[in-house]
């Protein structure tokens, strides 16, 4: 099973014909779906299949028909067509959660971010994409406050209210978009009077929103967030095979167990067959032992009989004389 890294991905999904602003954004999201493993493949509650390197759903067979998409041209092609298409990058719940930055190396968080600011603003980005963007412009006022705090505060504000209202609808979360944009209004002015200190209010506010960024991630995925978290397919084979080898181990263990009481059973009848033998042995030889005496008696008694008679004849015939 091949593992490809952050930059190959990159330079797999360029060659397979997809737009080179997507690709780093698209290699994060390969790598949060299946950790780079090309083999990798997790069945869902519903009965399809997530394959490959963008954990392709086998839903989308009509897309591969034909074709191995366990192979990484072939898998990166049907990405290519999702993420042209539809949903866009909102096919994938690592993007729309925000699970994907968290696969993204240091060295091309910037690059991965500009990406994020390009899609929202082409209306493919779903709902991390416009928080992330807004975000990101918000936070370039805290790194670059001499670029002019009331235009650029303007502008990330403008960007964020945006970015929300696109991705956040229902009748619900209206009053969350009105809230960002209300908030946004009087930051500006706070700023512009306040200066420096406004700057400070300026990063509570951001921690807020980093926290609601979680809690809108979570909402937008719900279970399917549980995905992002699945053990890769080799770990997966490899826990298989140990948990099997301790099935086996244990397997023998028993039947030799079962063995050596088979035989210890063996070994006590044998025993007692062998003692039974002897005590039936000893029995017969008493009793022939007793005929043979009884016999020797009673030819005794026959031939002393006569003698016997004679001795009382005698005796009776003195006695009348």
């Amino acid at each position: 099973m091949a593992k490809y890294n952050f930059k190959q991905l990159e330079n797999l999904w360029t060659r397979n014909g997809g737009e080179k602003k997507l690709a780093p954004v698209m290699a994060a999201i390969a790598l949060a779906e299946s950790g780079g493993y090309t083999q990798a493949h997790h069945t869902n509650s519903d009965g399809t299949v997530d394959q490959g390197l963008w954990q392709i759903n086998s839903s989308n067979y009509k897309l591969y028909k034909g074709h191995n998409i366990y192979g990484v041209n072939e898998n990166t092609k049907v990405a290519i067509r999702l993420a042209n298409g539809g949903k866009g990058l909102g096919n994938w719940t690592t993007y729309t959660s925000g699970a994907y930055l968290k696969h993204t190396p240091s060295n091309q968080k910037g690059a991965v971010l500009a990406a994020t600011h390009t899609i929202s603003k082409s209306g493919g980005g779903g709902v991390t994409g416009g928080i992330v963007t807004g975000l990101h412009d918000v936070t370039s006022v805290v790194e670059n406050p001499g670029a002019g705090i009331a235009s650029l505060v303007g502008q990330g504000a403008s960007a964020a209210g945006g970015a929300v209202g696109g991705a956040v609808k229902g009748a619900v979360l209206g009053p969350v978009e009105q809230g960002l944009q209300w908030f946004g209004m009087r930051i500006v002015f706070a700023l512009i009077i306040m200066g420096g200190a406004g700057l400070i209010l300026l990063g509570l506010l951001l921690v807020g929103a980093d926290l609601g960024l979680a809690a809108f991630g979570a909402a937008q995925a719900g279970d399917k967030v549980k995905k992002v978290y699945r053990i890769p397919a080799a770990r997966r084979a490899g826990k298989t095979r140990e948990a099997r080898a301790t099935e086996l181990h244990g397997q023998r263990v028993r039947m030799g167990e079962a063995k050596v009481k088979t035989e210890q059973a063996r070994a006590t009848e044998l025993r007692t067959r062998t003692r039974h033998r002897a005590a039936l042995a000893k029995q017969s030889k008493a009793a022939t032992e007793r005929a043979q005496k009884q016999a020797y008696y009673q030819g005794a008694s026959d031939a002393a009989s006569p003698i016997m008679s004679n001795i009382r004849k005698q005796r009776k015939g003195k006695k009348a004389a």
